[in-house]
């Protein structure tokens, strides 16, 4: 690895002439400045915990660092010369990756690309890969160098996250609808009754017991919906926000990664609504995915907390971030169940409406003022109680 990166930064020097270059000769009195930064490179590369890699144009291997060695099992001796073993790539993702080694060599670059990769054990592991075309000093291509970062441990958290998500959402609509849907069975059984109780021929008279047991059925499976919200329902207690918030910080920061800094804004006295906490960890765990995804280059996120209304009478947490911003035709719609924008497999459509859902839940409301280009706020409005968090929150 060494020698290579001598190479490279020497423009040319000692470059096989199978790579199709001819060689450029920096003038003595450089040499020593040369070997110089050429061994700080080197030992960067080798001590870095992010799995650096650079490849020829013939796709054979030139630098596997340690942390690639850690990561994927092969060690430098096995591959430094050679390609990639096929094993390492799964084959449905052979192609794309063949294909992204072209466009790399052609001078493009690979910004995050997310792909599975299989360790010399055979383990899946989730690799978010940034990667550039390599030149000399002449500007000449000379191969491919790249980072690639494990993500698996993210990727398995958000996979749960989902579908802890999806379960909420089960038990925040059937909270919301259940009462409406009541009423709707309950007409339709009287009907049903009704037409039994009054019609004097027998077929009229067993198709309304049909649709009356019908009516049973369905309120059977109401009462389990209902069984179910109820026991996310009875967890609401007094709840200080603002310790919410600080306990769920590392978690949050290991989500959204090193790229985007959280800072939060919280005030000096108890900020006490009543909730679950568990649902209020779901909604901004929800909220800063969404602010991750917005930020696919970095940036900042901010959780707030503050009093607001009159004297203070309500809370509210701001969720601010740095992103994209949202354009207005998706803000009008962002909250329905099983919206989303997101690519097929990488989002539910269920994460905002679950915010909704746990505001609606605590007495309280979610609003979004974001523009194109400046970034997103989400505010949750809850009601203030005066009462003490109870023991342990």
């Amino acid at each position: 690895m060494h020698r290579f990166v001598r190479r490279v930064i020497k423009g040319g020097i000692s470059i096989p002439r199978k790579h199709g270059f001819t060689k450029c000769v920096w003038p003595s009195d450089q040499e020593a400045d040369l070997d110089g930064t050429t061994d700080i490179i080197s030992a960067i590369i080798q001590s870095s915990p992010v799995a650096t890699q650079a490849f020829a144009l013939d796709r054979t291997v030139t630098i596997w660092n340690p942390a690639s060695e850690r990561l994927f099992g092969w060690t430098a001796e096995e591959l430094i010369g050679r390609t990639l073993p096929r094993e390492m790539t799964p084959d449905d993702e052979r192609a794309s990756s063949i294909a992204r080694i072209k466009r790399t060599i052609a001078g493009a670059t690979v910004e995050g690309d997310r792909v599975r990769r299989l360790t010399k054990a055979g383990e899946t592991r989730w690799i978010d890969i940034y990667a550039a075309p390599l030149r000399d000093r002449a500007g000449r291509q000379i191969g491919v160098v790249g980072q690639l970062i494990d993500v698996t441990d993210r990727v398995e958290l958000e996979a749960q996250l989902l579908e802890a998500q999806k379960m909420a959402m089960v038990g925040l609509l059937a909270s919301g609808l259940a009462h409406d849907f009541n009423n709707t069975l309950a007409v339709a059984g009287g009907f049903a009754t009704l037409i039994e109780e009054t019609s004097t021929d027998s077929k009229i008279q067993a198709d309304a017991r049909a649709i009356h047991d019908v009516v049973e059925r369905a309120r059977g499976i109401l009462r389990q919906l209902l069984s179910f919200a109820r026991r996310a329902e009875n967890s609401s207690r007094p709840v200080d926000v603002r310790l919410v918030v600080e306990a769920l910080l590392p978690l949050l920061r290991q989500l959204i990664g090193q790229d985007i800094r959280i800072d939060t804004e919280l005030e000096d006295e108890p900020m006490i609504a009543r909730l679950d906490a568990g649902q209020l960890d779901q909604a901004l765990i929800n909220l800063a995915i969404n602010a991750r995804d917005a930020m696919p280059r970095g940036g900042r996120l901010t959780i707030a907390v503050a009093p607001v209304g009159r004297r203070g009478s309500s809370i509210e947490i701001a969720v601010r971030d740095s992103g994209s911003g949202i354009a207005p035709e998706i803000q009008a719609r962002m909250f329905e169940p099983l919206f989303t924008t997101k690519e097929p497999g990488k989002g539910s459509g269920l994460g905002l409406s679950m915010v909704r859902g746990f505001a609606a839940a605590a007495g309280g409301d979610v609003a979004v003022d974001s523009t194109p280009g400046r970034g997103s706020t989400f505010s949750i409005r809850l009601p203030r109680v005066s009462t003490a968090p109870e023991r342990g929150e």
